[in-house]
């Protein structure tokens, strides 16, 4: 990661690292992690990922494509917001 991609820009920023090396199997591994916990790991250990032992620690990012919150649908809105798409009759 270079300084830049280590500074998450939103406060609905995911980071999705890969490991293509996942042992005997087809299917790589695939690990989702929040910005914020990006940048806090980053700020500790300035090389951080070094390999996918570094996702141990990091519970819940093993395929972890909930943390992207896609399955709360049209609800996940707040009340307020407006949708500019025109209405249906």
């Amino acid at each position: 990661m270079t300084p830049a991609d280590a500074r998450p820009v939103g406060r609905n920023v995911a980071y999705v690292f890969v490991d293509f090396e996942a042992s005997s199997s087809l299917e790589p591994r695939v690990f989702v992690l929040r910005g914020g916990l990006v940048t806090t790991l980053v700020a500790k250990d300035a090389s951080w990922p070094r390999d996918a032992r570094a996702f141990a620690s990091c519970e819940g990012s093993d395929e972890g494509w909930s943390t992207l919150g896609l399955d709360r649908g049209v609800s996940a809105r707040s009340p307020s917001a407006v949708s500019s798409s025109p209405t249906l009759a």
